[in-house]
């Protein structure tokens, strides 16, 4: 594989993130919400997706210069190599706002509650959507996690194969061999 085409599938996992992140999360924390209530949770919620869809759109633009530079006559590794960097680092960021703040257990058992309390009924919609575009959200964040992890790799391959080592890194040849990787102790096979 390229690293062009690994650059074109992160894009569209990015894509895939993005639009499960404004489509059900930001729509559901800004047009589910009962007008013209507020809560102290809905401004969290508020907050949060804006700064989640803000990381997503900065590793979206990580990942074209890294597509550009991979496209351009001969790769270059420094350019690729620093897009993915940054595309890590912003996918990490994004990952934990999502686990220890949108996603939490805690945060899941505020909107459970505000759903459930009988002085907050109004709140009941918002707070079950809220919920499911959460879930909805799960998947894309692990796909994208899983595809940036198969674009190193593919990058690790081609610069050990670029600085005249001629056999891929070992990862590389276990994932292009199918080999599973060993559950005992956390370590691969090999």
């Amino acid at each position: 594989m390229t690293m062009a085409s690994s650059f074109d599938d992160l894009l569209r996992e990015i894509g895939e993130l993005h639009a499960h992140l404004g489509q059900h999360l930001q729509w559901s924390v800004l047009n589910a919400r009962p007008e013209p209530a507020e809560h102290v949770l809905a401004g969290r919620f508020e907050d949060w997706s804006v700064e989640i869809v803000s990381a997503v759109e900065e590793a979206e633009m990580a990942v074209r210069r890294g597509r550009a530079a991979a496209s351009a006559g001969a790769m270059d590794l420094g350019i690729t190599g620093k897009a993915l960097l940054d595309l890590h680092q912003l996918v990490r960021r994004s990952s934990r706002l999502f686990n220890c703040e949108l996603a939490s257990f805690e945060t899941m058992d505020a909107l459970r509650r505000l759903a459930n309390a009988e002085e907050t009924t109004i709140w009941a919609p918002w707070a079950d959507s809220v919920s499911e575009a959460l879930i909805s959200c799960r998947e894309p964040f692990e796909q994208l996690e899983d595809t940036v992890a198969d674009a190193w790799a593919n990058w690790v391959e081609i610069a050990c194969v670029s600085a005249g080592n001629g056999v891929p890194h070992a990862s590389c040849r276990r994932k292009r061999e199918g080999e599973s990787r060993s559950t005992e102790e956390g370590f691969p096979n090999g």
